[in-house]
């Protein structure tokens, strides 16, 4: 059997990126892109089970889940089931009692349904906009319910009051008609007899331990855990948000501070090489000083109509004798010097 989960918050495919594939993976956040896409690769020759965990999340997201779950049903003859874990609430719970799917629960899962919310940033005409979208949205919800189940439109218009929500059992919802089977649910206590006890004993049956059945139904139930609401899933969310992103902070500033000690080196090799660059130019004056002062004060170097024509030649002349090309040839080689010390 093919099996797609929905963990997490249900958003839209704009989620379904690089970056947030680590909360993907964790089952915080589901892009309906990656519920798209995974059962486009179903297999066509195995049914579908969809398991929901998810305390909801965008509408419209949910909607384009439940598009594709027709499209596909569509063009498949293999079923689809959805199996409810923990909850399905909210969005969760639309795309559920929404897809036509026969669902089943387990004994500890949780219904939830309430009217839809948003935020607009904007001015009156905007906000009235917006309630009319939540006021059609209620209305296509309200009218699943009533019509698909057994429920009693003063009560799921409870539900979705101003600030409401309707939570349902795993046994409430089966009872209304929106489940079809329980999973778990625990079989029914046997009771022994004096009789039945004395035969076991009789025929050397040993009893490790026996329960008093009468006892633990008069035993009064542990208080159950409570279960979050979608705002403290939404605050414990961002919480853990914000400790990946402190994380990737602090590696980034340490990076920063490397980067900085490698700019402080690349500055002190800078002025080493000016250094350096600033004693070359000096030596070069020297010399040229040292030039200037081999020439007569006033002479005037004109070249002769047989002077080589550059320091190379010079030097051929003089079968590349440096001392004797400097000595027959000052001009040329003055100026071959001055040439090459700029």
């Amino acid at each position: 059997m093919n099996r797609i989960e929905i963990r997490g918050t249900i958003v839209p495919s704009a989620y379904d990126n690089e970056y947030c594939q680590r909360y993907i993976e964790r089952g915080i956040i589901a892009p309906e892109s990656a519920f798209r896409r995974a059962l486009a690769s179903a297999s066509k020759v195995e049914p579908v089970e969809v398991y929901i965990n998810s305390p909801g999340g965008s509408v419209f997201a949910s909607y384009e889940m439940l598009n594709t779950v027709k499209e596909w049903t569509k063009s498949n003859s293999q079923s689809m089931t959805i199996t409810v874990g923990a909850m399905a609430a909210s969005a969760a719970s639309l795309f559920a009692v929404m897809s036509g799917a026969p669902i089943k629960a387990h004994a500890n899962s949780k219904f939830m349904f309430h009217s839809a919310t948003t935020e607009t940033w904007a001015g009156p005409e905007a906000h009235r906009d917006s309630a009319d979208l939540l006021e059609k949205i209620n209305a296509d919800i309200k009218a699943a319910l009533i019509s698909r189940y057994n429920l009693a439109p003063e009560k799921v218009e409870e539900w979705f009051a101003e600030g409401r929500m309707g939570w349902l059992s795993a046994e409430e919802a089966k009872a209304c008609g929106m489940i079809s089977e329980i999973i778990g649910s625990e079989d029914a206590p046997i009771n022994f007899s004096a009789a039945d006890l004395s035969g076991m004993s009789e025929h050397g049956l040993a009893v490790a331990a026996l329960i008093d059945v009468a006892a633990v139904k008069d035993k009064t139930p542990e208080t159950p855990a409570p279960q979050l609401t979608v705002e403290e899933m939404k605050l414990q969310l961002k919480a853990e948000l914000g400790v990946e992103l402190q994380n990737e902070i602090t590696a980034k500033a340490a990076r920063i501070k490397e980067l900085e000690a490698s700019i402080v080196k690349h500055d002190e090799l800078a002025k080493k090489l000016q250094s350096e660059r600033d004693k070359a130019t000096a030596q070069v004056a020297a010399v040229e000083e040292r030039l200037n002062k081999l020439v007569a004060p006033g002479l005037t170097f004109r070249p002769e109509e047989d002077e080589p024509s550059g320091w190379k030649e010079a030097l051929s002349r003089c079968d590349n004798d440096y001392t004797e090309a400097r000595k027959k040839y000052p001009a040329v080689y003055l100026s071959f010097m001055r040439k090459n010390t700029k």
